[in-house]
């Protein structure tokens, strides 16, 4: 048994303790060290010259090349393999012209990609999700996960308009209750967790009556969960009014952001980015394109002669274990204007992303978002692996898995399919060795139910 399993079965009292406790934690490593730096810095930064914003962030790539080719065994060989030394790169346009690096160079070179001096950036393990077909593991430096990536986070939630310490209702991913209360109140960062795995009537109901008893400021979350709730707001006739909703991890239909903005009196931001840090792109609220976060990263795009381009990343600030020209696997539209009327420096450069686009689960009595499912089969599954869930109809359930398959591994993810969808459901589990995509993205979840 897992300590999050005994988490689960700690009675309320306790369960409240833990994480509480655990949020304290969370809250010294995010708000802790060069926290107050990071964001006043970025809170300048923003409004620079686009042209001062390039220069420093071009300075940026000249010391993680030298830190590169000096420190770590995979680019040093690879840049002599090349004919290439860091003084060889004097423009974006030298840079371009380097190798990518893949998800495979990753799992096929991790320990020469670490740099000989990581211990100084307090690195720790990290996996991909995996949405693009393979899952890698790497090292990220505590620095740039914690207190710079929660400084860019709220300097984003500034962009509507909202303060340090402000209260914000989160709509995520993580699962941090099995059986109610589907809620709890994180004091150490003013946070509402609303469960976005349980969003029945009932729950619905109350998470608004929690909305407004702790004064909620703004919403973030997954925009497929935030949706429900906003349809939920406008069929009661009680829309709220936020400051702003902020989105991640999932594609936003024109629908779904027309619904939230209707129900919260607001408008919707989106942030694009992924755990390696490789790239990260953010809407301001000016027009719906992305602003690349200039301190943080390089975007750069490949063209897939369709008319889209895959997303190649470069992390500026993960010296542990850099990622240059990175092959993301993300599909998007670049934007070709590169100033804003918003008035920042940080230039736009996407005006689309192809993000996930799974089906959410229809039953009889409720309907299963799909990062629900993801939530739950991901500790299930083998490293590199992929799966893919298809909902047949009301009472059978397909899982189809890129590696090997046993009557007792197919046991324990029937058991766990019934237990959080349905014990009614008929759960088959398959191995397959093809996984259906779409522009580059497993899709996860598909249903062939009609949602109601």
């Amino acid at each position: 048994m897992g300590v999050m399993d005994l988490y689960y079965r700690l009675p309320p009292t306790a369960r409240n303790w833990a994480l509480q406790t655990y949020g304290a934690w969370q809250a010294y490593q995010r708000f802790s060290g060069k926290f107050s730096v990071w964001y006043e810095t970025l809170m300048k930064t923003q409004y620079l010259d686009v042209e001062d914003i390039k220069s420093s962030q071009f300075q940026f790539l000249k010391d993680l090349l030298d830190h590169a080719y000096s420190t770590v065994p995979y680019y040093n060989r690879l840049f002599n393999q090349y004919g290439i030394k860091p003084d060889d790169v004097t423009s974006l346009d030298d840079f371009s012209r380097l190798p990518t690096l893949s998800k495979e160079d990753v799992v096929n070179s991790f320990n020469s990609l670490q740099s000989s001096q990581a211990g100084n950036y307090q690195p720790f393990l990290a996996k991909s999700s995996g949405s693009t077909g393979l899952r890698i593991t790497y090292l990220m430096p505590r620095e740039l996960k914690s207190s710079f990536s929660t400084a860019n986070q709220w300097r984003f939630y500034s962009w509507s308009g909202v303060k340090l310490g402000d209260r914000r209702a989160t709509l995520g991913a993580r699962i941090f209750a099995t059986r109610p209360p589907y809620w709890a109140w994180n004091r150490w960062e003013n946070q509402l967790l609303l469960s976005s795995h349980h969003l029945d009537i009932e729950n619905l109901r109350l998470y608004v009556q929690l909305i407004d008893r702790f004064r909620i400021d703004f919403i973030q979350g997954h925009p497929s969960a935030i949706a429900i709730l906003a349809e939920y707001l406008l069929m009661e006739g009680k829309p709220l009014r936020m400051k702003g909703v902020f989105t991640t991890g999932e594609t936003v239909y024109s629908d779904d952001r027309e619904i939230i903005e209707k129900a919260f009196s607001c408008k919707l931001l989106d942030s694009y980015g992924m755990g390696e840090c490789a790239a990260v792109a953010q809407q301001c609220g000016e027009a719906l394109d992305y602003h690349e976060i200039s301190e943080a990263c390089i975007i750069e795009f490949d063209p897939l002669g369709d008319g889209s381009y895959e997303i190649i990343g470069t992390s500026l600030l993960n010296y542990a274990m850099p990622f240059i020209r990175y092959r993301t696997g993300d599909i998007a539209l670049p934007e070709s204007n590169t100033m804003c009327e918003c008035g920042k420096g940080l230039p736009v450069k996407i005006s689309k992303i192809y993000g996930r686009i799974d089906d959410k689960i229809v039953l009889p009595e409720r309907t299963i978002l799909p990062v629900t499912v993801r939530m739950h089969m991901k500790p299930l599954l083998l490293p590199g692996e992929l799966y893919q869930v298809i909902q047949e109809d009301l009472k059978t359930i397909r899982v189809f898995l890129s590696g090997p398959v046993d009557s007792t591994r197919a046991y324990r993810i029937q058991m766990e399919m019934m237990k959080f969808l349905s014990s009614d459901l008929t759960v088959l589990v398959e191995h397959t060795q093809g996984i259906e995509k779409h522009k580059n993205k497993v899709r996860n979840v598909i249903s062939r139910v009609a949602e109601r």
